[in-house]
Parts: C-alpha cells; sequence; structure tokens
C-alpha cells in the first residue's frame, strides 16, 4: 500500500467515492465523520495524512491547530466546492498543507500525496 489516509466527511457517497479513488492507487483509506473522532484514530492508527470535507464537517481554526500540534507527523489536507474560506483562514495558511477542490481531480489528488511522500523524512535525500 502507497500509504494509509484518514478521510472526514459527513457525505457518505463522496467519502465512498474518494475512498475508491484511493484505492486504485493503492492507498488504504478510513472514513469518520467528524473533527472529534480524529484524535482516537490517530493515537491507534498511523496515518500519511487526514483529509478533511470542509463542506460537510465542522471545522474551526482552533481545532485543526489543536490536532497538528498533537499530530506533526500528520499532512493535513482538505477538499471544498467553495474558493474561499475566510473562517478557516489561520488553519489553511498554518496547518493545512493544500485544499484540493471539488469535485477532485484525480491528477491534483495525487500530486499532492505524491509531493507528502517525497517530504517524508526517509525520502529526503542527504541534506
Amino acid at each position: 500500500m502507497a500509504g494509509k489516509i484518514l478521510l472526514v466527511g459527513g457525505d457518505v457517497n463522496e467519502s465512498k467515492l474518494l475512498g475508491g479513488l484511493l484505492k486504485e492507487q493503492q492507498y488504504n483509506s478510513v472514513t469518520i465523520h467528524s473533527l472529534s473522532e480524529v484524535g482516537n484514530h490517530l493515537r491507534s492508527h498511523h496515518y500519511k495524512a487526514v483529509m478533511i470535507d470542509i463542506d460537510s464537517v465542522i471545522a474551526d481554526n482552533r481545532t485543526i491547530r489543536n490536532l497538528s500540534y498533537l499530530f506533526p507527523e500528520v499532512y493535513w489536507l482538505c477538499t471544498s466546492r467553495e474558493k474561499i474560506h475566510p473562517e478557516l483562514s489561520d488553519a489553511l495558511r498554518h496547518h493545512i498543507y493544500a485544499c484540493i477542490s471539488k469535485p477532485i481531480d484525480p491528477d491534483e489528488l495525487f500530486y499532492w500525496l505524491k509531493c507528502i511522500t517525497e517530504n517524508e523524512p526517509e525520502n529526503r535525500g542527504p541534506p
């Protein structure tokens, strides 16, 4: 498997489609339905990234900031149909690696996942 991704989304159909897309590229994914469940999953399993559907899940700067501090090894991504999220400006600026527009373009999604893999310490070349 290429890595394990935690999907956080309230839309079951979108989560299934995204999970299927990830599986095609050898990513394993688990779907949960709220940010309040994220900490428990990250404490008990290793995930390469967390993808939050900010259209269907209530998210705020403080929650994302706290989770990113508690789990600094995890990359945080979000998905949205909206182009601008002023309520998440701090999180988008400092804690979220990328915000992917919906409908999700598979090339864009796998570009960002490839970037994450290349950024992992074990995949970087010598300093």
